[in-house]
């Protein structure tokens, strides 16, 4: 049994990503966006190889196994996976570009990996590379919180919205 289009859709995306990955991270010093992948990266490209192509081949082999029992669900199950691949994907760019991550937000994670990607946005903005920080969850400014609240723009109850006059 030919596998199905879907299929060939995601092994092409999912090649692409690791490509641009590779491509980006050696020459740009870009991030990987996703969590999973960049613990992985911060492991040796080696490890990030291996490991993306097993997450992209191995739910590849087991749609295309389960095809068999169900190929109307299956179809429609690969057509949903290839819509959120691109969507994730996108998120991703914007999480690993645009949108300033919160201190403390990924602490369980390696926190070597998310300090070199804090540090590769920052170097970014700093040179003019990038627009300026997107808060997402905008509080009242709260004086109280602003001390020892360090470069990360973080306070007890969350991120400091700057003023419109604000240096920050």
């Amino acid at each position: 049994m030919k596998p199905m289009r879907q299929t060939y859709i995601l092994a092409t995306l999912g090649l692409i990503d690791l490509a641009t990955t590779m491509a980006l991270v050696s020459r740009c010093g870009a991030a990987e966006a996703n969590p999973l992948m960049a613990t992985l990266l911060s492991r040796g490209l080696f490890v990030f190889i291996f490991g993306k192509i097993t997450f992209l081949f191995g739910p590849l082999a087991v749609l295309e196994w389960s095809r068999r029992a169900n190929p109307v669900f299956v179809a429609r199950a690969g057509s949903s996976a290839i819509a959120a691949y691109i969507v994730l994907y996108a998120a991703g760019i914007i999480r690993a570009n645009i949108i300033r991550v919160p201190a403390g937000l990924y602490e369980a994670q390696d926190p070597r990996v998310w300090r070199h990607i804090q540090q590769t946005i920052d170097w970014k903005r700093s040179a003019g590379l990038l627009p300026p920080a997107v808060y997402t969850a905008a509080e009242p400014k709260d004086v109280s919180t602003t001390s020892g609240q360090g470069s990360s723009g973080m306070g007890k109850q969350g991120p400091i919205v700057p003023d419109k006059d604000s240096p920050m």
